[in-house]
């Protein structure tokens, strides 16, 4: 429907200055993208907990995440056991 609803509206005067862009219909699902990467998940760690030090410690961790990852599991583990 939303893109029958599209056609129609471009299709009348209406639209009749829009020219050359792009339109999305995906329900909104573009704008509730959140793109994590190590700095933005070590940041905000930093931010919610107050601690720069566990952000570091994220950020090194996501980094390096294939050399070290099996521990940092097992001390989570450890952690909330």
């Amino acid at each position: 429907m939303d893109v029958a609803n599209l056609v129609a509206f471009l299709a009348s005067d209406h639209a009749s200055w829009i020219t050359g862009v792009n339109i999305t219909i995906d329900g909104g699902i573009t704008v509730k993208m959140i793109y994590l990467d190590d700095v933005v998940i070590s940041e905000a760690a930093t931010v919610l907990t107050g601690d720069a030090e566990l952000g570091a410690l994220l950020k090194d961790a996501l980094a390096n995440w294939e050399r070290i990852g099996a521990r940092v599991k097992e001390a989570l583990r450890s952690a909330l056991e």
